[in-house]
């Protein structure tokens, strides 16, 4: 042992050949400086600032008191700087240092050292401040009670704060920091600042809000209790909050990061990164490249970043933000926000009122089926695919070829801009299309959920089918197919465009709308309207005939439509446009509106209105009431017993096969009644009425009519005007009424009637009975046995072939019997008997010199006696017979009988010469 004194200033050991001394004490207070040798030597220092190197050598060098530098210099030296504060360096070796009372500064320089800081002194409330380097060697450093500056330096340390703000410093190596006490005790909490450096490092805040930078490498860092801050730096690390406000940032490649508990803040940075928020109300972003990010509790705020990021949120009302890349967000439960942002992201939304945006890019959207999704979005192009889930979800696609469903729950969906795939399963959906060719379908598979749909297709060529609700079905814009599968009673809208529409077995109202739609209604009594545009309507399934078809009703509306009534009876109404409407089977009525139109009643007793325009109208089989309308139509009444009038126009009617009833109407019309017992009224215009076959009643009421009975014994009544009456065929009756008419018996036994004016009536062939009527008539009987009544009037009566019977009535009539055995009657009036050759045996039966009656004779009568007076004739061919005079007129064979007439003088004054 060697004492030393203040006497000496500097004492070296080596100088003074002191080899072998192992201890060293100073005897004074006061500054001493020692140098040590190679040995192991313990030494002492003073109560003052001393000045000790240990040199080479295991040395213990104790500074006790004073601000004391010490260097352990080579060797595994322990150093003890005592009270105040020291320098205290290690140097080489593998030393074992304390600054445990004061401020000290400390390097443990080379080796493996261990470095141990404390104070109990009480100089402040936080204790001294340490400053200790660990330089070069894996060395162990123990910060004290106050805010220590720890630095590991070179190779892989371990550093432990202890109490205090610390500041620590790994340095190169894979170093291990604690920022409270040691790695397993609690200690006294300190917001302590802990930097890894480069290499893999280990970094614990422990208690206290710490700082924790992991520098470069693959470090790991956990926070521990407090508000920390965790950087990893460069590297794959790994950072754990802890419980506290925790703020995270992992920094340069693939970290795996927790939060813990509290309300943190996570960021990670570029790189593969893998982040759990923990329990609170974090705020997350994963950064650059791919990430997992998995979030519990709390009403967090995450955003994937860059990259093709995974998110999972396992509960709490949270806000996503995919970002861009093709994102993956699955969120559990919770009433959540998503925002898929750019990329091809799929999302499946929980449970809870859910609000999803998919942004650009081809997303796939999932709805929980045990919560209640309020909202899927995505308002900007992708070819989106979204799946609503049971709640009752608002899903918008916007723009892209979206793939939308709905799933249960009453659901809103809008496909946006497109070519959408939409379907809705369960509940009361509404369905908007968007801009684009939509495919559209509600309550798809479904048989039993009645609840109804509402589909509106938007702009585009849209394709809608419905399922077993009562649903509303709108096309809009575009050139649209909408179907209507199931039983509910359905609403279906074509909208603008050229659409398709079909209907399905249950009650169905189906609109058209405007340009040219297709539409199709189902096996009930269903309501159509065509729109505008030239419409192709079947009120019944496919367009047949079915015993399931109902009592439809159609209104085409404007345009040149085509209507199919098919089954039932259907109500087929026209309007505007050139339109064609066939009943089909049932009892049907149509109207054919403003137009030229086609209609054709087609099976079953139908009404048919014309309505304005150039129509054509067919009865079809059935009793059938048809009406024409105001301009020139073409009726045709087919089979059955119809009833057919037509307008104020030239119109032309073929009553059909039947028992027909026709009204002419105004106008000039020609009629046909072919077979059957027809009833045909003229009207007022100038008609041509036509029974043709059958025993028809005719009338042709005003104007200058021609009629024709045709075959069958016909009844015909001229009306006002001057009539041309044809009786036809078979036994007639025909009546001229007023005007000028010309009657014609034709065939058969007839009843001809001329009127109140001077008519023309002739019986042609058979047994006629003519009357003359009013007026200066013309009767002739033509062939056969007629009897001729002139009655009122100056008539002319001719019997024609045959035995006739002439009766002139009253009035001046002049009467001819023609050929055969006649026998004539002049009635009241002066009357004139005409005879020429060739007329047979005739017998006038009361011939009278009182009321003027002339016997006028046909030269023709006596050809081989040349011109003779009426005397000569009397004298040549009377004489008298057994009922009267009687003349015989022997080149021809006629004879003449004046039947109750005597007086031969008179004869010869009433005898005219022609």
């Amino acid at each position: 042992m060697l004492l030393y004194s203040p006497d000496l200033a500097f004492l070296n050991l080596l100088s003074q050949h002191m080899v072998d001394l192992d201890m060293i004490r100073a005897t004074f207070r006061e500054l001493i400086n020692v140098q040590g040798t190679s040995k192991s030597e313990l030494i002492d220092g003073s109560s003052a600032s001393d000045a000790i190197n240990g040199a080479g050598g295991d040395d213990t060098i104790n500074g006790f008191a004073g601000n004391d530098t010490i260097w352990g210099d080579d060797g595994n030296d322990l150093i003890d700087g005592g009270e105040d504060a020291d320098f205290l360096s290690g140097g080489d070796g593998n030393d074992t240092i304390y600054a445990l009372h004061g401020a000290d500064e400390v390097h443990g320089d080379w080796g493996a050292d261990q470095i141990f800081g404390w104070d109990s002194v009480s100089g402040t409330a936080n204790g001294s401040i340490l400053l200790i380097h660990g330089s070069i060697g894996n060395d162990t450093i123990y910060g004290g009670s106050g805010d220590d500056d720890l630095w590991g330096d070179e190779d892989n340390d371990r550093l432990y704060g202890h109490f205090g703000n610390d500041m620590m410093r790994g340095g190169d190596g894979d170093d291990a920091l604690y920022g409270d006490n040691d790695a397993g005790g609690a200690g006294v909490e300190g917001n302590d600042t802990l930097l890894g450096g480069q290499g893999l490092d280990s970094l614990y805040g422990n208690g206290g809000n710490d700082s924790l930078d992991g520098g470069a490498q693959d470090d790991l860092l956990e926070g521990g209790d407090g508000l920390d801050t965790l950087m990893g730096g460069f590297g794959a690390d790994i950072l754990n909050g802890g419980a506290g406000n925790d703020s995270l940032d992992g920094g340069d490649q693939a970290d795996s990061m927790d939060g813990g508990d509290g309300d943190d803040v996570i960021i990670g940075g570029a790189g593969m990164d893998s982040i759990q928020g923990g329990a609170g109300d974090d705020g997350i972003s994963g950064g650059d490249h791919d990430d997992v990010i998995v979030d519990s509790a709390g009403f967090d705020h995450i955003s994937g970043g860059l990259g093709h990021d995974v998110i999972i949120d396992l509960s709490g009302d949270d806000i996503i933000w995919g970002e861009e890349g093709n994102d993956s967000i699955l969120d559990v439960e919770g009433s959540d926000v998503i925002y898929g942002n750019e990329g091809n992201d799929t999302i499946a939304a929980g449970g809870g009122a859910d609000l999803v945006e998919g942004g650009d890019g081809d997303d796939y959207l999932l709805g929980e089926d045990n919560g209640l999704l309020t909202g899927l979005y995505t308002f900007v192009a992708g070819n989106d695919t979204i799946l609503g889930g049971a709640g009752n979800d608002r899903i918008f696609g916007d723009g892209g070829d979206d793939l939308l469903v709905g799933e249960a729950g009453d659901d809103l969906v809008n496909g946006g801009d497109g070519n959408d795939t939409i379907t809705a399963f369960l509940g009361a959906d509404t369905i908007f299309g968007g801009a684009g060719n939509d495919s559209i379908m509600g309550h798809i598979g479904s048989t039993v959920n009645l609840t109804a749909v509402a589909i509106y297709g938007g702009d585009g060529d849209d394709i809608i089918t419905d399922g077993a609700g009562a649903d509303t079905l709108s096309g809009e814009a575009g050139n649209d197919s909408i179907t209507a599968t199931a039983g509910g009673r359905d609403t279906l809208l074509g909208g603008d465009g050229n659409d398709t529409l079909v209907g399905n077995a249950a009650v169905n109202q189906i609109w058209g709308g405007n340009d040219n739609d297709v539409m199709t209604g189902g096996g009930a009594a269903d309501l159509l309207g065509g729109g505008s545009g030239n419409d192709l309507i079947y009120a019944d399934a496919n367009g047949a005939e079915a015993a399931t078809d109902g009592n439809d009703t159609v209104y085409a509306g404007a345009g040149h439509d085509t209507v199919y009534g098919n089954g039932g009876a259907d109500q087929l109404w026209g309007d505007l446009g050139n339109d064609s409407m066939h009943g089909g089977t049932g009892n049907d009525m149509l109207g054919g509106g403003d137009g030229d139109d086609s209609l054709y009643g087609e099976a079953g007793n139908d009404t048919l209105y014309g309505g304005a325009g150039l129509d054509v109208l067919f009865g079809g089989d059935g009793h059938d009431e048809i009406w024409g309308g105001a301009d020139f139509d073409y009726v045709d009444g087919g089979a059955g017993n119809d009833v057919i009038g037509v307008g104020a126009d030239d119109d032309q009617v073929f009553a059909g096969l039947g028992d027909d009833t026709v009204y002419a109407g105004d106008g000039n019309d020609v009629i046909y009644g072919d077979s059957g017992n027809d009833e045909i009224w003229g009207g007022e215009g100038n008609d041509t009425l036509d029974g043709q076959d059958g025993n028809d009643l005719i009338g042709a009421y005003l104007g200058t009519d021609i009629v024709y009975g045709g075959a069958g014994n016909d009844t015909i009544y001229g009306g006002a005007g001057n009539d041309s009456l044809y009786g036809g065929n078979d036994a007639d009756e025909i009546w001229g009424g007023t005007g000028l008419n010309q009657i014609n018996g034709g065939f058969g036994n007839d009843i001809l009637g001329g009127g109140l004016d001077a008519d023309a009536i002739s019986g042609d062939a058979g047994n006629d009975t003519i009357f003359g009527g009013f007026g200066n008539d013309t009767l002739s009987g033509d062939g056969d046995d007629d009897v001729l009544f002139g009655a009122a009037g100056n008539d002319s009566l001719n019997g024609g072939t045959g035995n006739d019977t002439l009766r002139g009535g009253d009035g001046d009539d002049t009467l001819g019997g023609g050929s055969g055995t006649d026998i004539l009657w002049g009635e009241g009036g002066a009357d004139t008997f005409e005879f020429f050759h060739g007329d047979g045996s005739n017998t006038v039966r009361d011939f009278s010199a009182a009321d003027g009656d002339i016997l006028a004779l046909d030269s023709t009568l006596w050809t081989t006696f040349g011109t003779l007076t009426a005397a000569q004739v009397v004298g040549n061919f009377a004489s008298w017979g057994t009922t009267g005079i009687e003349l015989q007129f022997t080149d021809n064979g006629e004879v003449i009988i004046l039947d109750g007439f005597w007086n031969m003088a008179a004869l010869e004054t009433m005898i005219l010469v022609m």
